[in-house]
């Protein structure tokens, strides 16, 4: 082994120790500990997503036990989506009726000028609304 490969396999193994040790967790430490950037903790936690946190001077630092606890209900979360995703899979009407209930409709992305309204924008919703009470514009004629 080499003294570069040497360096970087001792620096490794101080992270590993010094992370486990800590009881307060930077950005950093969670992308090591996930996978995940640091600078997507930090905007996540500006949003207000993502494991409860606070800042410390200029440092925003994350409690370990409340950020591993976040993570393993994470872990559910997505476990429970996969079942879900499975029985929808197989046809299972009651399922998908199921969640449909649970989740509501689905919604449009952030960015499309739509608003959360069965997807259509707002003078469309409101459109579509007259018509459904009979109030919006010119009624279809029926022939007889």
């Amino acid at each position: 082994m080499t003294s570069k490969n040497m360096q970087l396999t001792d620096s490794v193994a101080e992270a590993v120790s010094r992370i486990q040790s800590a009881e307060f967790w930077d950005a950093d430490d969670l992308e090591i500990v996930t996978g995940t950037k640091s600078s997507t903790w930090r905007y996540w936690a500006h949003i207000g997503w993502g494991p409860p946190s606070f800042k410390l001077g200029k440092r925003r630092l994350w409690r370990r036990s409340v950020a591993m606890s976040w993570l393993a209900e994470q872990e559910r979360a997505g476990a429970e989506q996969q079942r879900e995703r499975t029985a929808l899979a197989a046809d299972d009407e009651p399922a998908a009726e199921w969640l449909l209930t649970r989740t509501g409709p689905a919604q449009p992305r952030f960015g499309t000028g739509h608003t959360a309204q069965d997807g259509l924008t707002s003078w469309q919703g409101q459109r579509r609304a007259d018509v459904l009470a009979g109030t919006g514009g010119p009624q279809p004629q029926i022939a007889s």
